[in-house]
Parts: structure tokens; sequence; C-alpha cells
């Protein structure tokens, strides 16, 4: 279960960004608050990734 809820958050953070990419690509007026909030999303699951990827290692 540890792989797969690694899977799961790394897809989430892949389509969050391409979403946020999209989103200050179409919306280049208002990108003072949405890099804040994906700055904080993305400071969050980087531990959890690497406990998850720590956790595959010792198992393989």
């Amino acid at each position: 279960w540890g792989t797969v809820a690694a899977l799961a958050l790394v897809a989430l953070l892949l389509v969050g960004g391409v979403f946020w990419v999209i989103n200050s690509a179409d919306t280049s007026s208002p990108p003072a608050p949405t890099p804040t909030a994906t700055t904080t999303t993305t400071t969050t699951p980087s531990p959890t990734t690497t406990r998850s990827s720590r956790t595959t290692t010792t198992t393989s």
C-alpha cells in the first residue's frame, strides 16, 4: 500500500503542477496568490514521498 500511496501522491503532484502551469499561463494578471498555495502544498508532501521511497528501497 505504501507504493500505491506514493504513486498517488506523485500523480497528484504532477497533475497539480500541470494545472498550475496552465492556470498561470491563462491568467497572468493574478499570479500572486497561486504560487504561495503551491509552495505550501509542494513543501508538505515532499517528506512523505521521500519516506515512501525509503520504505520501498528497504522492502526491495
